[in-house]
């Protein structure tokens, strides 16, 4: 399935599409939020904020409502059953912007802005507990581990700070010689997190054990004159998926990978002529929808056969694919 995705927001800083645990999706377009369900072709329903929203939209983990940046400094949190916002609240200064939101759980949510500040509230947007991240440099992503025990944030400074929820102390810092948007942390093995980076106009893949603070693995191979941006584990298989765009004198390809381990390809696409800045799950991890700069969203079955799905659900629940072959 591919659908047209009009004047689409490719910002680095922005975050204006999800997949809800109940499939619904939500793009962000003409500053309302739109959600659909992409298995009935049918969209549910538009926010009706005035054109206040802008710049990321998060699902909780329920799918019962999502959280929104809001012009020109706020936050707000949009009911899906009420179809309405329920609850609002402002950003840590007038002049700051909501870049991007992450839900801890259904009562928690993170928020980080254009002046480096992570904003901790509950469900109902009361403020528990606000931290300088990066002063005065935007906060571009945040991500939570499996087990809620760690937070990873990055910003356009080229660094990415692990925090540990429980006293949001920080944990480790990881610097790059490019900016790295693309984080993901493996669905069932908590220390680990895959980053995406570019060195010397290569895109690698690098994965780091956050309890031992070192680097265990990083792609030998790489596609020249390259960018990644996307990356995330399959929650069912445990495989990475990650989006690179490379580019050549005239133009460029979307190219998105699957892989078993850090240097096993077992799956590539090339289904889009930009860079691709989101992969989402759907289904519970067995459909994949990329979101590309070239104003298309793609939608595909991960695993194809369904038998093949039930296999790699029994042999990969309890091992990480990323360190062990899998066959897809």
């Amino acid at each position: 399935m591919i659908l047209d995705m009009p004047q689409f927001d490719s910002h680095l800083c922005h975050h204006v599409a999800d997949w809800s645990s109940q499939n619904c999706l939500a793009t962000i377009f003409e500053n309302e939020v739109h959600m659909w369900y992409p298995d009935t072709d049918c969209r549910r329903a538009t926010t009706n904020t005035g054109q206040g929203v802008q710049h990321c939209v998060k699902w909780a983990p329920d799918g019962s409502k999502f959280a929104v940046g809001l012009f020109p400094n706020r936050i707000g949190i949009w009911c899906i059953v009420k179809n309405k916002q329920i609850h609002e609240n402002h950003c840590c200064l007038h002049f700051c912007e909501i870049f991007c939101l992450e839900w801890l759980d259904n009562k928690t949510l993170v928020a980080g802005c254009s002046r480096g500040i992570l904003s901790i509230y509950t469900s109902e947007l009361n403020l528990l507990k606000r931290v300088c991240c990066f002063p005065k440099c935007s906060i571009i992503n945040i991500t939570v581990s499996c087990d809620k025990s760690f937070l990873a944030t990055s910003n356009i400074n080229k660094t990415v700070i692990v925090w540990k929820i429980s006293d949001m102390e920080r944990v480790f810092t990881i610097k790059s010689k490019s900016i790295i948007r693309a984080l993901a942390w493996h669905p069932w093995k908590s220390s680990l997190l895959a980053c995406g980076c570019t060195d010397e106009a290569s895109a690698r893949v690098t994965i780091w054990n956050i309890n031992t603070q070192n680097q265990v693995a990083r792609e030998k191979t790489c596609y020249k004159n390259s960018s990644i941006g996307a990356l995330t584990f399959n929650p069912i298989s445990g495989e990475l998926v990650v989006s690179y765009f490379v580019r050549d004198n005239h133009a460029g390809i979307g190219i998105i990978t699957v892989l078993s381990n850090i240097d096993t390809v077992v799956e590539e696409l090339h289904i889009h002529d930009a860079p691709i800045l989101y992969l989402l799950w759907g289904s519970g991890g067995r459909q994949l929808a990329s979101v590309s700069a070239d104003e298309n969203l793609s939608i595909w079955n991960f695993f194809g056969n369904p038998s093949i799905e039930i296999k790699q659900t029994q042999d990969n629940s309890r091992r990480s694919n990323l360190l062990y072959p899998c066959i897809r």
